[in-house]
């Protein structure tokens, strides 16, 4: 099926609250 706007914008918020996570991580050594 074809992704819509909105699934796509929840992937980007998705994917960089992942990466916010594993920043906290790093910044944590």
């Amino acid at each position: 099926p074809p992704i819509t706007s909105r699934d796509w914008k929840e992937t980007i918020r998705a994917t960089l609250a992942y990466l916010e996570r594993l920043n906290e991580l790093w910044k944590e050594k």
